[in-house]
């Protein structure tokens, strides 16, 4: 079993935050609330592993999005 300290124990691997990201979009639809635009591609990004979820909802509620760029060698 994987253990990636950035996710939670059911979040894994990408086929259970995919299961993640459906159930909750599933719920937002029966309460009608809809998301930001810039959303789907946080859930994705989620889905890939390059975000934790704590990241996605901070990103999600601030549309200003910072890219970081990986160092150069020296």
């Amino acid at each position: 079993m994987l253990n990636i300290p950035k996710f939670g124990p059911y979040a894994q691997t990408v086929a259970q935050r995919q299961a993640i990201v459906e159930r909750m979009l599933d719920y937002f639809a029966q309460l009608h609330l809809k998301l930001p635009a810039h959303a789907d591609d946080l859930h994705h990004r989620y889905v890939a592993g390059e975000l934790s979820w704590l990241e996605v909802c901070e990103l999600r509620s601030n549309p200003v999005q910072v890219t970081v760029m990986p160092a150069q060698p020296a």
